[in-house]
């Protein structure tokens, strides 16, 4: 056993170990002594966290075999070049990607602006979309009655989106209603102006 090699009092319970151009350095030091030198270490370490590395790594060399069966990209070879190939490759490799994009953006579906505001027409397709989904999910999971009320709120958001639309067809049909109307009170002007003319002759 070991005593620390800085205090001369307390067991070492730290072992370092330094090669620098080929000769190799140890120091056996007491945690307390690590902790004022500001060594960091891992306090425990479980089985289970070994377990988990080593799965983690099969994991990464199983999803760097996965290939896009569009474009023949490889997993392996997008991390390369960090790179997709096509739009599929988000299908074929989404188990390896949904995770990274959660990390990096906090959510796997992007969220835009839509055109014209909140609550447009763009908007209501993705939550149709998401609906469409969390329903597909309810029927696998066998959750009908889940899934009958997200198809009922399915069918609400069309005919609510349907509703919007033909208001708006109104309303453009309106607003060029006075447009076609101000040529014909034109043209009646210069007719009167001819007839005038006319008269006078």
């Amino acid at each position: 056993m070991f005593i620390c090699e800085i205090c001369k009092k307390n067991p070492a319970t730290v072992h370092l170990t330094d090669i620098h151009n080929n000769e190799k350095k140890e120091l056996h030091i007491c945690q307390s002594c690590a902790e004022k030198k500001g060594i960091s270490f891992q306090h425990s370490f479980s089985l289970q966290d070994l377990l988990k590395g080593l799965s983690k790594k099969q994991e990464d060399r199983q999803a760097a075999d996965v290939v896009c069966p569009q474009c023949g990209l490889s997993y392996r070879t997008f991390q390369s070049r960090g790179r997709l190939g096509c739009p599929n490759d988000y299908r074929a490799f989404a188990e390896q990607l949904e995770p990274m994009l959660e990390r990096i953006h906090g959510k796997v579906q992007h969220v835009g602006k839509a055109p014209g505001g909140p609550g447009t027409a763009g908007e209501q397709q993705q939550e149709v979309a998401a609906l469409t989904r969390q329903m597909r999910q309810a029927v696998e999971s066998e959750d009908y009655e889940r899934a009958a009320e997200l198809r009922d709120r399915i069918g609400d958001l069309k005919r609510d989106a349907q509703a919007e639309g033909d208001k708006q067809a109104q309303e453009r049909a309106q607003a060029q209603a006075p447009a076609r109307e101000e040529p014909q009170a034109e043209q009646s002007d210069a007719q009167e102006a001819d007839e005038e003319s006319g008269d006078e002759r």
